[in-house]
């Protein structure tokens, strides 16, 4: 009798064994940015440091990728090899997850006030390490391929925003939720691997008002005493989202009226167009102009500049001149509509 109690109470233990080897354990991030030693146990095993409940604020740069860096903080570990060590003492290594329930497809989705719905994407890389494109809802590939420590070590989760160059300017946000899942770790009897309880945090992507002329350059016109004296160069004006701009110009000698200076003075026309051959406006001197024109989406305009400055001079305006040579500093200021 008492024998086959004794069996019996082995059969029960191995299967307690069993069920606590196979339980999905979560932390719940009690202890991100410490060791974990004061944590219940499972929350001793995971600590995410420094994103939880933030708010991220990415202004945007078109002159850096990835757009944005998130750096925070993960703790991945085990317990030990003895019977009842449940330390962090092992590092175990872990695979992550963002969350985006906006998302159905493959990429992240900010949104502006409006509505406006733009896809980004995530990647994830602990410090020194390369970085894993991720897919919205679901786990990083590679399997568990990021190295635990039983230290806090820096990650990042890197912003990229392919279509940001054509975004209008204004605030885009989004809610995500970021969880890990660590390989299985088992010591004597016992498993200690965890799975992060997913922990929220916000981004704000600012799209600010940018706008940029480039490429003027000094013109030399040489003068037709019998017609028209005209010179013209081709130059980029640069705005986030190719918004409409207007242009204001101002001379240097004259006001109110263009004028080259020499012994005497000498009156000329400022004519802008784009370089697709749309119809000119002739600017009058210190009035912004009527017309608007959309920007280049590309600072400095790669593959060719997006409008033309004209200079002319009528041969009316050359008579009776006194002198071989006038100049003149001709500003263009470019304003957002």
């Amino acid at each position: 009798m008492q024998r086959t109690n004794f069996l019996v109470f082995f059969i029960l233990l191995a299967s307690l064994f069993a069920t606590a080897a196979s339980a999905q354990n979560y932390s719940n991030n009690s202890d991100p940015c410490s060791n974990g030693s004061n944590a219940d146990i499972y929350d001793r095993f995971i600590g995410v440091c420094e994103l939880q409940d933030t708010s991220q604020v990415i202004p945007f740069d078109s002159s850096t990728s990835p757009v944005g860096s998130i750096e925070f903080g993960i703790r991945s570990c085990g317990r030990g090899s003895g019977w009842f060590d449940w330390s962090c003492a092992t590092a175990t290594p872990y695979r992550v997850q963002v969350i985006d329930s906006a998302s159905s497809g493959t990429s992240f989705t900010l949104t502006n006030s409006v509505g406006t719905t733009v896809p980004v994407g995530f990647s994830f890389r602990r410090s020194g390490g390369s970085p894993i494109q991720l897919q919205p809802n679901q786990w990083s590939g590679g399997g568990y391929a990021f190295a635990g420590s039983v230290n806090q070590t820096s990650t990042y989760l890197e912003l990229t925003v392919p279509s940001a160059p054509s975004l209008a300017p204004g605030v885009y946000s989004n809610t995500f939720e970021f969880t890990l899942e660590q390989q299985e770790h088992c010591g004597i009897l016992f498993c200690s691997d965890a799975t992060l309880s997913p922990i929220e945090f916000a981004v704000d992507l600012i799209i600010p008002d940018r706008i940029r002329i480039s490429g003027l350059e000094d013109m030399e016109i040489a003068a037709n005493l019998t017609g028209l004296s005209q010179g013209q160069q081709y130059f980029c004006v640069y705005s986030q989202g190719a918004q409409p701009f207007g242009i204001t110009a101002h001379s240097g000698t004259g006001s109110g009226t263009f004028l080259l200076a020499g012994i005497d003075t000498v009156e000329y026309e400022t004519w802008i167009a784009d370089s697709l051959g749309g119809s000119p406006e002739q600017l009058s001197e210190g009035i912004p102009s009527i017309l608007s024109w959309a920007g280049h989406l590309q600072d400095d305009c790669p593959g060719g500049e997006n409008m033309l400055l004209d200079i002319r001079i009528q041969q009316s305006a050359l008579m009776n001149i006194m002198d071989t040579s006038y100049t003149d500093t001709l500003t263009l200021t470019v304003t957002l509509d």
